[in-house]
């Protein structure tokens, strides 16, 4: 899992890096398309070291209940939690375990 995220203001993209210098070469990269934008020069691009991912903990779900027994919105086939965990512990499926209505 990618340890950096890069930030490009001007276009309101970010992508995630193994290396700063991988991030610092895709700004760059855009820079020398568009020309250097007052983004840049304003010092809205950045660079940040991701601490911690958001993963998604099911806690019930729907098929364990009877008909008329499920206590959360008929919507959702599952329940659970959001927390924010290191990277070494997030897990890359979590976005196929979210909510179905999501």
């Amino acid at each position: 899992m990618e340890k950096y995220v890069a930030y490009y203001a001007a276009a309101d993209e970010h992508e995630f890096f193994n290396t700063t210098e991988e991030a610092q070469n895709w700004l760059e990269e855009y820079d020398s398309q568009d020309g250097i934008s007052e983004e840049t020069i304003s010092g809205k691009n950045y660079i940040a070291e991701v601490k911690l991912f958001s993963s998604y903990r099911i806690t019930d779900e729907k098929k364990n209940y009877k008909d008329g027994e499920w206590p959360y919105p008929d919507e959702y086939d599952n329940w659970g939690i959001v927390e924010y965990v290191p990277p070494k512990d997030a897990r890359q499926d979590d976005i196929e375990e979210k909510p179905s209505s999501v």
